[in-house]
């Protein structure tokens, strides 16, 4: 698996080697498809991660080749790190701790590219559920809605428009690389096991609700 992957010569690359028969896979993040390097001119450390952001041609390709199929799934590289951790960088970048938070803002972003046109709802599905649970072993419990897996959904609002702010972040950072950014839909109930576990922003799952999933090693 190729994490992270920010440059369209890497999928490339992986579609030559599929050609000859190697087993490789691709994931990329939120932040390869929607900052560029002209964000980490603008904001510094605040968007400091590994790889870096790419140009704008990398990104629309990034974009294409997520949607075309061939990157296999998406993932958030949530690294929380504190607004004082970043502030270390604002004279010198390299001072500052590589790494974004990602989770909170992960669904709105991804949805946010099926309002923009340039991802399907059906190929979203794959790259965040189905194909991560079919590479890491355990589809088709997770990943798939069949008699006999587990009922867990993502219930959204399509129409459903969003500012992300900094201010309504409750990770522990307590910031976001997207604050002032505007999306179009966002996930409004989450089903785990057929219970439901979040509602308009409310969790109602309890700690120590979670069952550990073992993986299929056959």
């Amino acid at each position: 698996m190729l994490v992270h992957t920010s440059l369209p010569e890497v999928v490339e690359d992986v579609h030559r080697a599929r050609l000859d028969g190697v087993r490789v896979l691709t994931e990329t993040c939120p932040q390869y498809l929607y900052l560029t390097d002209e964000d980490v001119t603008r904001n510094g450390p605040w968007n400091k991660f590994a790889p870096p952001a790419r140009g704008k041609e990398d990104k629309a390709a990034i974009r294409r080749m997520l949607a075309d199929g061939h990157i296999d799934s998406v993932a958030t590289d949530h690294a929380p790190y504190s607004k004082e951790r970043k502030l270390e960088g604002m004279n010198d970048i390299f001072a500052a701790p590589n790494g974004m938070p990602g989770l909170e803002t992960f669904v709105h972003l991804m949805l946010n590219g099926v309002s923009e046109g340039w991802i399907t709802l059906e190929r979203l599905a794959a790259v965040l559920a189905e194909n991560p649970a079919r590479i890491y072993g355990i589809y088709p419990k997770k990943g798939v809605l069949i008699p006999g897996a587990d009922a867990d959904m993502v219930i959204c609002d399509m129409n459903k428009v969003i500012k992300i702010r900094n201010d309504d972040q409750i990770t522990a950072c307590g910031w976001t690389p997207y604050d002032g950014m505007t999306v179009k839909g966002a996930p409004v109930m989450s089903i785990i096991r057929g219970e439901v576990s979040m509602e308009d922003d409310a969790v109602h799952v309890k700690e120590g609700s979670g069952v550990f999933v073992p993986r299929n090693t056959l």
